[in-house]
């Protein structure tokens, strides 16, 4: 009698968790450099600095769908158009070894991003811009990274990027219901 108990209970607790699963979290989001910039990316500032960059916005797109808590559930395609450091990259000192890497500073530094909101079947629900350039040097970031000011406007970008995700996940699930 026991054992016809504990198998009831066991099939009743795997149908229960079975029917209580989160739904997955969506893929990661896809992260390109524009083309046209690659190869200026490469020769100005360094071979290594695209996947730097490529790492901010990753990183920075995983923190704001953690934050989303589940309410961003489309695809994520990211384009970087271009990017300009604060502060000199490990390519610019090397070939000037007159710069230095937290005293020379340059204004302009930031980023310009493109994101895509795709559904499951690939179609484009939203494209969301945004770019920030320190354009003054009292607003250039008082931060030691090369790419201070682009991790800026990233962040910038990927908190504009999850709430228009937000929003078209909540359009979504009200017109399916």
């Amino acid at each position: 009698m026991n054992r016809l108990f504990d198998a009831l209970l066991l099939v009743a607790a795997t149908t229960l968790a079975a029917a209580t699963t989160l739904p997955e979290p969506p893929a990661p989001p896809s992260v390109e450099i524009a083309p046209g910039y690659q190869a200026a990316l490469k020769s100005t500032y360094g071979a290594r600095e695209g996947t730097v960059l490529r790492s901010y916005i990753l990183d920075s797109t995983s923190e704001a769908l953690k934050a989303a808590h589940g309410e961003c559930n489309l695809g994520l395609f990211i384009v970087l158009e271009r990017a300009a450091p604060t502060h000199p990259t490990m390519k610019q000192q090397d070939d000037n070894p007159a710069l230095d890497p937290f005293r020379s500073v340059y204004v302009n530094g930031g980023a310009s991003l493109i994101g895509y909101l795709r559904g499951a079947d690939g179609r484009t629900l939203a494209t969301v811009k945004d770019k920030y350039f320190a354009d003054q040097l009292r607003f250039v970031s008082a931060g030691k990274d090369p790419w201070s000011d682009a991790r800026l406007a990233i962040g910038q970008f990927t908190a504009k990027l999850v709430k228009a995700c937000r929003q078209q996940t909540t359009a979504a699930d009200g017109s399916a219901h």
